[in-house]
């Protein structure tokens, strides 16, 4: 049995990167028919291109999740995809006000 060590988020970081890897060389080339072919999913039947956006945005609501329950345990939100109202760092984007829409 292995023992539990704390890691960082460039620990996890570097992971999600290697697992990914070999799924973007195996998708990317693939050509819009295969992208448009119906698979099954669930008890239905759906294009491929569906599947991956679905199963892409499922992902991204769970780690919304998380962070919902992290401001409830009043404990910091890390920023993931930029900074946030408790995370921030120099030379960052901040989206705190509307104007922030029409910025380029």
């Amino acid at each position: 049995m292995t023992s539990w060590s704390p890691h960082s988020p460039s620990v996890f970081a570097a992971r999600l990167v290697e697992l990914a890897q070999p799924r973007l060389a195996f998708l990317a080339p693939q050509p819009d028919n295969w992208w448009l072919a119906a698979e099954p999913f669930f008890d239905v039947q759906r294009q491929r291109v569906w599947i991956f956006w679905r199963r892409l945005m499922h992902t991204a609501h769970h780690g919304t999740q998380l962070t919902v329950y992290l401001r409830l345990l009043d404990r910091l939100v890390v920023p993931t995809y930029g900074p946030t109202a408790d995370v921030t760092w120099q030379g960052a984007d901040p989206t705190l006000s509307v104007d922030s829409v029409s910025r380029r």
